[in-house]
C-alpha cells in the first residue's frame, strides 16, 4: 500500500470546508504514500498548503463539464491505485472520467460533503439526480458522509447503506489554539464595547448570510456583527448593509486564511445556512470554547447537539429564536477591554477543547479516513 499511487480529487483550492477536509488527508497522506492532487485550477487560497512531496495536477478547465475527457485521459494514463473525492457534483464528474478511461482504480471513495436533498434540489429533477445517486456512487468501493442525516438521505437517494461511512470532520485542536492567539485589529464600529457577533462561510445562498443580517437588526438589544468569506453575494449583503443603515455595526472582512482569532473574540460565533452537511465552522468554534448559534438546518450539528448535549451549541429552529437566543448572549455581556483589544491571555484551551467530543480529534479522523482508503 505504500507504493500506491493515490489521487485527491477536488474542484479548486477555495476555503471552503470540503476542501479543508480534503487538505487535511493530503498532508497526513503525503508523507507515506504518493499522493497526487488533482483539480480543476489552482484558484483559491488553499493551494498554498500543498505539502512539497504531493504532485499537482492542474485540469485547467473552467467548468466541471469541460473537465470529463481531460480527467479521462489522466485516469487512463496515470492509473491511480486509489481515487478519492468530494462534493457531489463533482464525484458525478470523477465517476464518469474513471468509466470514460476504462480503468478501474483497486478502491474508489467518494465523499459527501453536503446533504443529498440540496443537491437533488439543485438539479431541479429528482428523478434525474436519484439516477445519478444510485448508477455512480454505487460503483464506488465507499462513500463517506458526516453526519447521520446525510447518510440517511444517500440511502433514501439509493445508495447502498453498507458502503456509506460516517466519518466527522477532523478538527486540529491544537493547531486551532495556538492560530487563534493571533493579534488582530477588529474593524471600526460605532461602539466597540457592544456584543460581538461573527459568521464565517462563503458569501452564497447557502450560507444564510443576508438572514444574519436581518436577525441582527431585528435583535432588542444593539449588537456588532464580522462576516467573514468571499462569494458572490458580497455586493447584494454590501448593499443590504447600506439600505438598513448599518454601517456602523454589520462589517464584512474578505476570507482570512485564519479567521481563528476574529472567532475567539467574539461573544458567539453564528451560522445561518440554509442546508449544511457538518459545518467545519461549527466544530472549529467549539474547539475554541465559543458558544455556537446555528439553524435547524444545519444537520450534522443537530445531530450533535441531540447525541452529546453540548451546552455551547445552541440549535434555532426559526429566526425568532435565534434573535432570541442572540439577545440571550448580548444580555449576559459585559464590555471588557480583553475583548476589545483581542486579549488572549486567559483563553484556556484545555477547558475549551472539553466543548469538542474527542471522536472529531483530527488523529482519530485521520485513521478513519486511511482504514477506509484502503480497505482494512
Amino acid at each position: 500500500m505504500i507504493n500506491d499511487k493515490i489521487f485527491v480529487c477536488l474542484p479548486d483550492f477555495s476555503g471552503g470546508g470540503a476542501e479543508k477536509v480534503m487538505m487535511s488527508l493530503i498532508k497526513a497522506l503525503s508523507p507515506d504514500y504518493q499522493v497526487t492532487c488533482v483539480a480543476l485550477s489552482d484558484n483559491g487560497p488553499l493551494y498554498a498548503r500543498l505539502p512539497q512531496n504531493c504532485e499537482f495536477l492542474n485540469v485547467n478547465r473552467a467548468s466541471a463539464r469541460q473537465s470529463i475527457l481531460p480527467l479521462s485521459q489522466i485516469f487512463r494514463t496515470r492509473k491511480p491505485d486509489v481515487v478519492i473525492t468530494t462534493m457531489a457534483y463533482f464525484n458525478f464528474i470523477i465517476m464518469f472520467a474513471l468509466l470514460l478511461s476504462g480503468h478501474r482504480p483497486r478502491r474508489v471513495i467518494l465523499r459527501e460533503a453536503n446533504t443529498p436533498a440540496s443537491t437533488l434540489k439543485a438539479l431541479g429533477v429528482r428523478w434525474l439526480g436519484v439516477c445519478l445517486y444510485r448508477f455512480l456512487y454505487n460503483r464506488a468501493s465507499a462513500v463517506i458522509c458526516n453526519s447521520e442525516q446525510v447518510q440517511g438521505e444517500l440511502a433514501d437517494a439509493g445508495v447502498k447503506r453498507e458502503s456509506i461511512k460516517i466519518i466527522p470532520n477532523p478538527v486540529d485542536g491544537d493547531a486551532l489554539s495556538h492560530l487563534a492567539k493571533k493579534k488582530i485589529t477588529l474593524p471600526e464600529f460605532g461602539d466597540a464595547a457592544l456584543p460581538l457577533f461573527v459568521s464565517v462561510g462563503r458569501l452564497t445562498k447557502q450560507k444564510g448570510m443576508e438572514r444574519l443580517i436581518k436577525w441582527v437588526a431585528a435583535m432588542r438589544i444593539n449588537a456588532n456583527l464580522i462576516i467573514i468569506g468571499s462569494g458572490e453575494q458580497r455586493e447584494n449583503l454590501l448593499s443590504i448593509i447600506r439600505r438598513d443603515r448599518l454601517e456602523q455595526r454589520v462589517k464584512l472582512i474578505d476570507f482570512q486564511d485564519n479567521p481563528f482569532p476574529y472567532m475567539a473574540a467574539a461573544n458567539a460565533v453564528v451560522l445561518g445556512s440554509h442546508w449544511e452537511g457538518l459545518p467545519n465552522v461549527g466544530l472549529e468554534a467549539l474547539a475554541l470554547g465559543k458558544t455556537v448559534i446555528a439553524t435547524g438546518e444545519c444537520g450534522g450539528l443537530v445531530g450533535m447537539k441531540l447525541r452529546y448535549m453540548i451546552d455551547d451549541l445552541i440549535i434555532a429552529e426559526t429566526g425568532d429564536q435565534f434573535i432570541a437566543e442572540m439577545d440571550q448572549i448580548a444580555k449576559n455581556h459585559a464590555p471588557s477591554k480583553a475583548r476589545r483589544d483581542h486579549d488572549m491571555q486567559a483563553y484556556n484551551p484545555k477547558i475549551a477543547a472539553s466543548s469538542l467530543p474527542a471522536e472529531f480529534d483530527i488523529e482519530t479522523v485521520i485513521n478513519q479516513y486511511k482504514t477506509t482508503i484502503f480497505g482494512l
